[in-house]
């Protein structure tokens, strides 16, 4: 399983309870989890050493685990209408159709759409 440090943080917001911003921060990541986000000062010495990639970001804001803020995994249903549409075409056609997408249908879109 890979891991992944980013260290010195010059930002680290996070989205707890609290809102904190954290300067100076540090993210270990293990496979695809969080493992630690945090004052870099707090971060435990193994995980430094056990990180297969290390990002230092001195420059850089961070805000951990906001991942696919945004989709269109509802369109999976109609993706084969109005295909050769130009764009303007194409929404005028398929905006009417989904908004009478009911609940079960924006569901089994997503789960069509999503990878498996």
């Amino acid at each position: 399983m890979s891991t992944l440090l980013i260290r010195h943080i010059q930002k680290l917001i996070t989205l707890n309870a609290d809102r904190q911003q954290i300067a100076d921060g540090a993210i270990f990541v293990r496979g695809n989890a969080i493992d630690f986000a945090g004052p870099m000062a707090d971060l435990p010495p193994d995980r430094a050493a056990q990180a297969d990639q290390v990002i230092d970001a001195r420059d850089m804001i961070i805000m951990p685990g906001l991942v696919n803020t945004h989709h269109h995994l509802y369109q999976t249903l109609t993706r084969c209408i109005a295909v050769d549409s130009v764009l303007f075409n194409w929404l005028k056609t398929l905006y009417p159709i989904w908004a009478r997408m009911d609940g079960e249908a924006v569901y089994i879109s997503a789960l069509t759409a999503w990878p498996s």
